[in-house]
């Protein structure tokens, strides 16, 4: 997989995102550390996604080594803002540890 952008920490890369636009999603696959440092970056990408979304935007978090409270916030806000234009935010492919945090959150569903 090949990933596309990036948020650096410390000067290494933390977190990196590519967008795929299809015809009924847009397809957003991250690999890295979602935390306070690397959400802005999320926050960015997704509303990108976002602003060419037909139907939903799908997060692949399959590469996702950790997320935290910041990454949550960002995940809860970009859902109610996609709900309001009668969109959906789907999460995918998220490790056990991920769904964990996830499921505490009440994000876990596959349309959040």
């Amino acid at each position: 997989m090949d990933f596309t952008g990036s948020a650096d920490h410390h000067n290494q890369p933390s977190l990196e995102g590519r967008i795929e636009r299809h015809k009924d999603f847009t397809l957003v696959a991250i690999r890295g550390e979602i935390d306070r440092d690397t959400a802005g970056y999320l926050d960015a990408l997704l509303g990108d996604a976002e602003a060419d979304a037909t139907a939903a935007v799908v997060v692949d978090l399959e590469h996702v080594g950790f997320l935290g409270a910041a990454g949550v916030r960002v995940l809860a806000t970009r859902h109610d803002e996609l709900s309001r234009h009668g969109q959906a935010l789907n999460l995918v492919n998220y490790q056990p540890h991920v769904e964990a945090v996830l499921r505490i959150c009440g994000l876990r569903s596959p349309a959040v």
